[in-house]
């Protein structure tokens, strides 16, 4: 099919010189068009979805130019004489420079920015609840390949002399309920192709616990790859089954819940002339036989993760924040445009797939967040919520130099909602990208917890928010409590050079932690003593104490020191009434009328 391309195309682009009888000029300029489209087409599988059928209406173009100079030039005179040969490729280019130039934003503004759909404001509490410990991504990218090589390393039969990890092809998806990378191995090159012709399988692994097992699939046979060569080419294939006219772009490598293993590719077309990509569906493959099938949005499986590619919400948000007023404001006025960041793969509360956009002003100096886009990789539907602190970059840079002594990096944020507050949640790798621990990073103020892995960095941030006495959004109820009861079993640990705490009150169905700075009396505590202690109330196992004090062990208090006492409790006492505030207010203004009107005859009465 690409040597048929290529004379068509050859054949086409003499016209000029066979009108003016230019032969044996045309006869050499077919061949060597031929060849040489030949190899462009055979090595690089130009698509024909664009206008013009892209490549190959420019190479006509191309090869008209060179038929109209040879058909204009008189060799016995060694003269340039002009005729209308010179009309193709004049009319050819003029087609293909206006087509491009009305498929721009000063002609289509509006429909760039409202590529991305109707996106919806909602409240972000509303949407991404508060995180299992046991369910938050601990795994990134980066550590997950280096997993995957040292698995791979280690596999029985030298497996990595003729394969490797396809990290480009790693993919982030829920299987059966959990979170895992899949990649398939690939060949090393074409002698290892040549000998093995087939995959032997795939990696998992676990993104949620770093210190579980790599798992290794193999007893398959993958003949369609993307590094495989020739016919098995996975593009290739394609290219020759049917879908030269059809636009193709991420390949994804998914599993189903049987971990059986597909090829899964977005199917796309533009739709303002050249540019404004549109997803259409997808075409799942079977690496082993080659079946294909296609499926539309709306109707894709369960299954399947990745539909809309990163690099077009990219797009779609950067243009809503560019033309959302006017394509003149985008240069001149310059109000109110923002970009995105690079979009990261997030799941939220219903285990749904979200790419996730940090929108920031075009400031050169702001590096401050102004939203959050979440896009439903499956469906393309955005959601929009009002936000504020610091971008990916910030927080990684805040992590680094809390931990760059140690040598060690933080590396894939993700952002959570970690006791009403928005928290990205970054695991801190070392230099050889092993896993060392976790960093929590408030993202309005830039705080950084750090702990040894995530029940760790969760205590400590809880301990952080309420040392900055900061408040506890209402519609998740984790609002602070206090309990009084007997120890019934007390033991201590030591970590990071500091001792910490764990006791179990009577009928008690949680633990609570603390460290030893908490209170002076909590090192002296023993089994049977009577204690009070402040908390967040949470379902977790381990709940970080946010206060301790042992009524069975009464110490003499300094004046100087009782009034710093005093000093914090006005403090937790004005937190505690903002918060009574605030509620109040909301309570009040989800009130009817008549509901409102008995409340102020109450308080008109208690007055009396």
């Amino acid at each position: 099919m690409s040597f048929l391309l290529a004379f068509i195309i050859s054949i086409i682009g003499v016209i000029p010189m066979l009108i003016f009888r230019k032969t044996a000029a045309a006869v050499i300029t077919v061949i060597i068009s031929i060849l040489a489209n030949w190899f462009i087409i055979w090595s690089f599988l130009p698509s024909m979805v664009w206008p013009l059928f892209g490549y190959y209406g420019m190479m006509v173009c191309i090869l008209w130019l060179i038929s109209a100079i040879v058909a204009c030039f008189d060799s016995s005179r060694d003269e340039f004489h002009p005729n209308f040969s010179l009309a193709f490729p004049v009319i050819g280019f003029a087609i293909i420079i206006i087509t491009a130039m009305y498929g721009g934003s000063l002609f289509h503004s509006d429909e760039y920015a409202r590529m991305i759909g109707d996106v919806e404001e909602r409240i972000w509490t509303q949407d991404v609840q508060p995180k299992n410990p046991e369910d938050i991504r601990m795994v990134t990218k980066e550590l997950a390949e280096w997993l995957a090589d040292k698995q791979l390393g280690d596999a029985p039969g030298a497996l990595g002399s003729q394969f490797h990890v396809s990290k480009d092809h790693m993919t982030l998806q829920i299987v059966n309920g959990q979170l895992w990378y899949v990649a398939p191995f690939e060949f090393n090159g074409f002698w290892e192709w040549s000998s093995a012709k087939v995959s032997p399988g795939y990696v998992m692994v676990d993104a949620e616990d770093p210190r579980f097992p790599v798992q290794i699939k193999l007893n398959h046979k993958f003949v369609y790859m993307n590094e495989a060569c020739f016919g098995n080419n996975l593009p290739r294939y394609l290219w020759n089954n049917g879908y030269r006219g059809i636009g193709l772009c991420d390949f994804s490598f998914e599993v189903d819940d049987s971990l059986q293993p597909y090829w899964v590719i977005t199917i796309f077309e533009p739709t303002i002339s050249f540019w404004g990509p549109k997803v259409r569906g997808v075409l799942v493959v079977n690496p082993t036989t080659g079946e294909k099938t296609e499926y539309a949005i709306g109707n894709i499986p369960e299954w399947i993760d990745r539909v809309i590619p990163k690099d077009f919400v990219q797009t779609y948000v950067d243009d809503m924040g560019q033309y959302s007023i006017s394509w003149w404001n985008s240069f001149l006025g310059k109000k109110d445009i923002i970009e995105g960041e690079t979009p990261s793969i997030n799941y939220g509360s219903d285990g749904r797939p979200y790419w996730v956009t940090t929108l920031t002003s075009t400031a050169a100096a702001d590096e401050s967040m102004v939203g959050l886009i979440y896009t439903d990789s499956r469906t393309g539907n955005s959601i929009r919520y009002k936000a504020k602190g610091g971008t990916e970059a910030g927080v990684i840079q805040a992590v680094n130099n809390k931990v760059a002594y140690k040598n060690q990096h933080g590396s894939g944020p993700v952002l959570y909602n970690i006791y009403g507050t928005m928290a990205s949640i970054v695991p801190l790798l070392g230099e050889n990208h092993s896993f060392l621990g976790v960093a929590i990073v408030e993202v309005d103020k830039m705080m950084v917890a750090e702990g040894e892995d995530q029940y760790d960095a969760l205590r400590k941030y809880q301990e952080l928010l309420a040392s900055s006495g900061h408040q506890i959004a209402a519609e998740l109820a984790h609002e602070n409590e206090t309990i009084t009861g007997i120890v019934q079993r007390f033991a201590s640990e030591n970590k990071n050079s500091e001792t910490h705490y764990i006791l179990l009150l009577q009928d008690g169905e949680q633990l609570f932690a603390g460290a030893s700075g908490l209170s002076p009396k909590l090192p002296i505590t023993k089994v049977g003593d009577t204690v009070v202690i402040q908390y967040i109330d949470t379902p977790e196992s381990i709940v970080p104490m946010m206060g301790f004090d042992n009524t069975s062990v009464q110490i003499v208090v300094s004046k100087s020191q009782q009034a710093v006492n005093e000093t914090n409790l006005e403090k937790r006492a004005h937190i505690t009434t903002q918060r009574e505030n605030e509620t109040a207010r909301g309570t009040v203004q989800n009130m009817s009328d008549e509901e409102l009107k008995k409340l102020l005859e109450a308080q008109k009465g208690d007055k009396k």
